[in-house]
């Protein structure tokens, strides 16, 4: 009986936690209207026929996390992300990401950023509205 105790206390993390999946969640950042520039312009769905280089990922209760795949030399000299205008995500990306609906504003703003590779994130923080 000790040892199925000792066994359930250590492999009980596992049971709730290594079976968690992150979800992606495609998204375009073609600037303003997605006519051009920088920012997020929309969230692209399941349906869409664009090819999306970007998504995001939940950060934490009030944040995401924007991934940009992208060669190294098209990041080379750029060192902030730039939100041009207010988005506002849509409440049904929130909740298939785990974030409460309230956080739905992502401010207009610059955004530092890492690099990882060729691999960019950047967290934001979500506003309440």
């Amino acid at each position: 009986m000790k040892k199925l105790l000792f066994w359930l206390y250590i492999l009980w993390p596992t049971l709730f936690y290594g079976q968690k999946e992150t979800l992606r969640i495609e998204v375009d950042i073609r600037g303003v209207r997605c006519q051009g520039g920088s920012g997020l312009c929309s969230i692209l769905g399941e349906q869409s026929k664009i090819e999306s280089n970007s998504y995001i990922l939940k950060g934490n209760e009030n944040s995401i996390i924007l991934v940009v795949e992208a060669s190294s030399k098209s990041i080379q000299n750029v060192d902030f992300f730039v939100q041009e205008e207010d988005f506002l995500l849509d409440k049904n990306t929130l909740l298939a990401l785990g974030i409460d609906p309230k956080w739905q504003l992502l401010k207009k703003g610059t955004y530092a950023f890492t690099r990882e590779k060729e691999i960019v994130k950047v967290i934001i923080a979500l506003a309440e509205i």
